[in-house]
């Protein structure tokens, strides 16, 4: 919908009229300028500066069907529909919006696309400290794991896109790494088998994360499908029976980046 800024003063000489009874607005004609304004205001507006040029076209075309008295022309067919005037402005932004969400919602899907080749969702981990492994790199190492199999990645703070993604692709496996074990309630919650999510050397120093797996597990996701490194950093201790991710040369990170790469051979 415009915005109506400018306010014109009513002149009472010159007579106005509507289109029909259902009309909101009326308009008039003065040294060959139209004017509209609500009925129940008294502030005319410029229509030519109020409407684009292509719906203020369309809005003449509709008006020159009418003398200054509102009836119609006697060499032209009386409309059977006459939108009104503002509302054309209404209806291409209304379109526009319509628009701008389709693409929108064109460009979730592509991102979490409905694909039968898809194996696996990764959540990854933290990504931005010195050392740490972007999520392509995160999604490399458990994709190596895969035999190459499709693998739709997100980083840890995207659980919007997770979820998406789960919904549009319920028969994979979801792997949360690290911080994105975080999510491992919200995760299982909208997982129809709960067997499908591998929650992966969670940060189990942090309470929240503790909690979230451990509410995960009581929701129906195996003990086993919990895997843990040698500290509480890696999950040591966060659930019983969880699976040990091997230790490989190189020390605690190299085994806990590892870990991903453990998964894959489990799914």
């Amino acid at each position: 919908m415009i915005r109506l800024r400018q306010l014109l003063t009513e002149d009472k000489n010159i007579k106005s009229f509507s289109t029909s009874t259902t009309d909101k607005y009326e308009y008039k004609k003065e040294n060959d300028i139209w004017y509209t304004k609500l009925k129940t205001s008294d502030s005319w507006l410029d229509m030519k500066k109020q409407l684009s040029k292509t719906n203020y076209d369309t809005a003449i075309k509709i008006l020159s069907k009418y003398d200054t008295t509102g009836d119609v022309k006697k060499d032209v067919v009386k409309p059977k529909e006459k939108p009104n005037m503002l509302d054309i402005e209404k209806s291409d932004d209304s379109k526009s919006k319509s628009d701008k969400s389709k693409s929108k919602s064109d460009d979730s899907k592509s991102k979490s696309a409905d694909t039968s080749s898809t194996a696996a969702i990764l959540m990854g981990g933290l990504d931005y400290r010195p050392g740490d492994y972007k999520i392509d790199q995160q999604k490399s190492l458990l994709q190596s794991s895969l035999s190459g199999k499709s693998v739709i990645a997100h980083r840890y703070t995207d659980l919007t896109g997770v979820l998406a993604s789960i919904k549009n692709n319920p028969a994979a496996t979801v792997v949360l790494f690290s911080a994105g074990c975080s999510y491992a309630s919200i995760v299982a919650k909208a997982m129809a088998d709960k067997t499908k999510l591998y929650i992966v050397e969670p940060y189990a120093k942090s309470n929240n994360t503790s909690n979230a797996v451990q509410m995960a597990v009581n929701a129906g996701v195996p003990s086993s499908n919990v895997l843990t490194g040698s500290t509480s950093a890696r999950g040591l201790n966060v659930v019983p029976g969880a699976t040990k991710t091997p230790d490989v040369a190189g020390g605690g990170m190299a085994s806990h980046w590892n870990a991903l790469k453990f998964v894959g051979k489990l799914i």
